[in-house]
């Protein structure tokens, strides 16, 4: 059994976290309890009722979610002092050298069926699994109703032959990785007629989707076809989800958005990163 007992940045971050351990757990049959996803558990099918289609799987340590916070706190703060039958897995040496714990390491599976693990790290991965349980992990994570109805809405009010989402992400990035990713419009707007220039000459009728929390400029994007508003963040994730193609920087947002939609992606590496053709972009 695994206790996970650390939160791992935002929505998508935990997206992918959560998901590895539920690949990892389905293949390898054991409980697994995710009491971290708290603030976003009401958006998503199997977590708003705490149900993952009769897999031994939670969001709760207790039932209805109580104190799930504070027993959290308590087992980090008293980590490796854990009573008999508890063990403290702590990947902290994994996460500083930015290198993946595999979670079907044989020496941890051991340890997951004859202990109860408490796992705490960013990079527990199962890519593998990830990929081979691919379509239980959607059926968990759609969204509920109401988001999923929006993401539609705006695909269909699109209307075109191909749906291009813009993922536009500044906020937090100008401090991380010393403002590498923090890209003006103008960048945006390149790659954007790049791919315009690409779809014009294969007289493909398109239309760009914006999906941003910023304010924006729209005549920092010349004449391109645009559809662009504020909307919650989860139509807006399942709205690239629903793209033909998606255009974004290193996230791990536009990066859930193409793995759950089988969507190309364009990642934006560096302000000069060209988009010479569609082979550029990559389903992750």
């Amino acid at each position: 059994m695994i206790i996970v007992s650390s939160k791992e940045g935002q929505l998508c971050n935990r997206l992918f976290h959560f998901s590895s351990f539920i690949a990892n757990a389905i293949e390898y049959k054991y409980k697994l309890v995710y009491p971290c996803f708290d603030e976003y558990e009401p958006f998503f099918a199997a977590t708003s009722v705490d149900n993952f289609n009769g897999l031994p799987i939670s969001v709760n340590i207790l039932k209805g979610g109580i104190y799930n916070n504070l027993i959290v706190k308590y087992l980090n703060k008293i980590n490796h002092k854990l009573p008999f039958g508890l063990v403290y897995h702590d990947i902290k040496d994994y996460d500083e050298r930015n290198e993946i714990f595999h979670l079907d390491d044989p020496g941890f599976q051991q340890l997951v069926h004859s202990k109860i693990v408490i796992a705490h790290g960013w990079l527990y991965r199962d890519e593998n699994n990830l990929r081979k349980h691919k379509e239980a992990i959607k059926k968990l994570f759609a969204p509920v109703t109401i988001y999923k109805n929006e993401a539609c809405e705006v695909i269909a009010n699109a209307g075109a032959e191909c749906v291009i989402g813009v993922h536009i992400r500044r906020g937090d990035y100008k401090d991380f990785s010393g403002g590498s990713f923090y890209y003006d419009d103008l960048v945006y707007y390149k790659r954007m007629l790049e791919l315009a220039t690409l779809m014009d000459a294969m007289s493909k009728q398109y239309r760009f989707i914006i999906c941003s929390n910023e304010k924006l400029d729209m005549a920092s994007f010349g004449n391109l076809p645009i559809n662009f508003e504020q909307r919650h963040f989860v139509t807006d994730l399942y709205t690239l989800a629903a793209c033909d193609y998606i255009i974004g920087p290193p996230s791990t947002f536009s990066l859930w958005a193409s793995y759950y939609g089988d969507v190309p992606l364009f990642m934006m590496k560096n302000r000069e990163d060209e988009i010479l053709s569609l082979a550029d972009f990559k389903i992750y």
